[in-house]
């Protein structure tokens, strides 16, 4: 039992090794530059929503379902 474990933790370290070495190529790939982009693109929408939010809309509850997460 105790050697199936160690296996599995080999693989995992392999796995977080290789994955590594991958993630700084995708993050100096434009990778950044999407986000920021979809970053202002979404604080955009979400500013014209709050504007035009009706007057029966129940943001109360909204509010407390979301600090309750």
């Amino acid at each position: 039992m105790n050697n199936m474990l160690d296996i599995w933790q080999s693989r995992l370290q392999e796995h977080i090794k290789e994955t590594r070495t991958y993630m700084k190529y995708m993050l100096n790939d434009h990778l950044v530059i999407v986000l920021i982009f979809f970053l202002a693109g979404a604080a955009s929408w979400y500013s014209k929503w709050i504007r035009d939010i009706p007057a029966h809309f129940p943001s109360f509850w909204v509010m407390a379902v979301l600090f309750s997460l």
